[in-house]
């Protein structure tokens, strides 16, 4: 069986130098100095993930790829689409939404990683990778935190616009239960492991179930699924477009 270690870690080192990337535009989107400094903070810390993973590749024979992963894609498209519709109040809570995406992403991207490098005895990239992953948790508890506050600052400021966000808050988040919906149903048909095509079919028709209840609840209000938020949610997420040669490399094919 080929060890496929040395393939994972570039889809690693990309995801984490994008990642980087995003960390710190996020940062200059901020005007809340507790939120500003977790993501300059962690975007160091990202920084020195990637010359960790860089080195440990470089010492098992390889070098960064230019090709970026599904992830990084992901990771690139994903705060664009989130933030469509939005006011400045309510960037920074995108921000860290995504922020928190990125962080679970990244601790099932490092799991898998794990598990494959101790299946190959490959025990010094599995230490690596668990140790970056625990400081993913770290990161992903300190986000958490921040959106419940910077939230509910944004919604108050807007409040005090006399604007009412909430149909926009629905619109985004039927759209994006509607993109899980089919994305977990494409994913429901591949491979050839029963019980986690099981999961996934039963995952889309909870999302098929979740888009519905939204939609109502927006209808009530007086408004109407966003065809356009529907269309960006997909662009990020709906991986089956992607090329067989993409997808086959990624993490989320292990």
């Amino acid at each position: 069986m080929e060890n496929p270690i040395s393939r994972y870690l570039e889809d690693a080192i990309a995801a984490e130098k994008s990642f980087e990337t995003q960390l710190r535009a996020f940062a200059r989107d901020s005007e809340f100095a507790e939120v500003n400094a977790v993501f300059i903070s962690h975007a160091d810390e990202t920084k020195g993930q990637y010359n960790r993973l860089t080195a440990r590749l470089r010492e098992l024979g390889g070098e960064p790829s230019s090709a970026k992963s599904i992830l990084a894609h992901v990771f690139n498209a994903a705060p664009g689409a989130a933030q469509m519709g939005h006011s400045a109040e309510e960037r920074v809570t995108q921000d860290l939404i995504m922020a928190y995406a990125v962080e679970n992403a990244e601790i099932a991207m490092y799991e898998s990683l794990a598990l494959a490098a101790n299946s190959f005895g490959d025990f010094d990239t599995e230490q690596l990778v668990r140790d970056i992953q625990s400081q993913e948790k770290e990161a992903a508890g300190r986000v958490w935190k921040l959106i419940k506050p910077v939230a509910g600052e944004a919604f108050a400021r807007l409040n005090r616009s006399g604007k009412n966000p909430l149909i926009s808050y629905l619109e985004d988040v039927e759209a994006a239960e509607r993109n899980f919906e089919d994305a977990l149903a494409s994913f429901s048909k591949a491979g050839d492991q029963p019980e986690v095509q099981s999961m996934m079919s039963m995952m889309s028709a909870k999302a098929r179930t979740q888009h519905e209840r939204l939609e109502a609840r927006l209808r009530a209000l007086g408004g109407a699924p966003s065809t356009m938020k529907s269309e960006k949610a997909r662009a990020p997420s709906d991986l089956s477009d992607q090329p067989p040669e993409s997808t086959s490399r990624s993490f989320l094919r292990i």
